[in-house]
């Protein structure tokens, strides 16, 4: 009749992100505009984060060699290497784009000015996903941890795979040896 004992929670571990097969990324990329599919290879080739990705101006991009500036967490800069079918495409694209690479339709959300930085990035996602046929669960941030994944699979040593995710803590980046 008495009540159990009050305990303090366990701390929270993070679950190990789920793994995605290159092949599964490539059929759903495929399956995107041009527009979309740059975006999403900024995540998946270029291991930029959403908001990185999203804020990308036509002169963060430069070619030969082909390479991003990118402003990420903490207004820290850091540049990305570009893998060749990014870079064309980005060549390609930016014929035809000023300014914001990938502006948002919508000026304002919730009141808010959003000042054309495209902030949902999941309905594209979803509708290439359909289109491919894939229908577990992927979000635009698995892409990130697929590119860190691949690339210690290629052999990448752990310090430069948080060199190029912009990792401050290795601790952060060794969730990808999981």
């Amino acid at each position: 009749n008495n009540p159990p004992p009050k305990t303090k929670p366990l701390p929270y571990r993070r679950p190990v992100p789920e793994y995605i097969r290159r092949e599964e990324l490539m059929a759903i990329i495929d399956n995107m505009v041009l527009k979309h599919k740059i975006l999403f290879l900024c995540l998946y080739q270029a291991g930029m984060r959403k908001s990185e990705a999203c804020k990308l101006m036509d002169y963060d991009i430069h070619f030969d060699p082909d390479y991003a500036v990118v402003r990420g967490k903490g207004s820290k800069t850091r540049l990305v290497s570009l893998s060749p079918l990014l870079s064309s495409l980005l060549s390609e694209y930016l014929k035809h784009t000023k300014g914001l690479l990938f502006p948002s339709r919508v000026s304002q959300r919730n009141g808010q000015a959003t000042n054309r930085v495209l902030t949902d990035i999941r309905a594209p996602l979803k509708t290439a996903m359909m289109k491919a046929g894939i229908t577990r669960r992927i979000t635009p941030h698995c892409l990130r941890h697929a590119f860190a994944t691949h690339l210690l699979e290629s052999g990448a040593d752990l310090r430069t795979i948080q060199a190029a995710m912009g990792h401050e803590d290795i601790g952060t980046t060794q969730i990808y040896t999981k």
